[in-house]
């Protein structure tokens, strides 16, 4: 059912953290343990985001109804469900990363200035949804897809804030905010300012382990625009065979 056992442990991540987060709904009253819980599991949903990346690229399981089943636990941990990289991600920042203003990620004001980080930060993550609709435009079936997806998934959201306003709020509405918002400020420096035709000058990496190991190897961002259809763990071998042709300042490794 799996195509790559290294997947293992990104699935156990994900089931582990929507666990933990209905062990809280429906078991624990306490808000303030509630909140605390909520706030150390951050750090996990970061990672967990990283992991629904890589997914929506290449899917974890072979059959569809495993990967819409593993893209709910998703939703409720990084804000966005199934098919909504796909047209964000794949279709809107791939295919335009190379146009500062064209790619739905855009690090370009409409002067052509660079944004700053903050700002970056601020217009890109409001600008999810919007650019996934926008782009969706393009590609119907799979916006139909999305929204069809989407419906459901805050069909299941609305439920447990119905239950339970506060409790769902603390647990899964304002973690899903924070986690867009973090996941658009972990992309600050890939892209930005780097105004190039030449892919292999185009985006900034990250070699150090630490990193790899919580982004899942996202940090080889080169190797991975170069071919985005690359299993995550097979792209630090294809990074070194591309290694020479990456300016060397484009590349951290302390």
């Amino acid at each position: 059912m799996i195509r790559y056992k290294q997947d293992i442990p990104a699935i156990f991540l994900v089931l582990a953290l929507f666990a933990a987060q209905l062990v809280l709904f429906f078991w624990v009253d306490n808000l303030y343990v509630i909140a605390a819980c909520a706030l150390l599991m951050v750090v996990g949903q970061g990672s967990a985001t990283a992991v629904n990346h890589n997914h929506q690229h290449l899917p974890i399981f072979k059959a569809g109804w495993c990967n819409r089943a593993f893209e709910i636990p998703l939703f409720f941990n990084t804000g966005c469900g199934p098919w909504a990289w796909v047209l964000h991600h794949t279709l809107g920042h791939h295919m335009n990363y190379l146009d500062g203003h064209e790619d739905t990620c855009s690090w370009k004001r409409k002067d052509g200035s660079t944004m700053g980080a903050t700002e970056y930060t601020i217009v890109n993550t409001l600008k999810i949804y919007p650019e996934i609709f926008r782009v969706g435009k393009q590609h119907p079936k799979i916006l139909k897809k999305f929204t069809f997806w989407l419906v459901i998934c805050c069909a299941l959201l609305a439920a447990l804030v119905i239950a339970s306003p506060l409790k769902a709020l603390i647990i899964f509405v304002i973690p899903m905010v924070i986690q867009l918002f973090l996941l658009v400020y972990a992309t600050v420096d890939h892209h930005r300012g780097l105004d190039t035709q030449n892919p292999y000058e185009a985006t900034r990496n990250d070699a150090t382990k630490i990193n790899n190991w919580y982004a899942w190897n996202l940090g080889y961002h080169t190797a991975h625009h170069v071919k985005c259809g690359l299993h995550w763990s097979k792209l630090p071998a294809f990074h070194e065979e591309i290694r020479q042709k990456i300016p060397s300042e484009l590349v951290r490794v302390v």
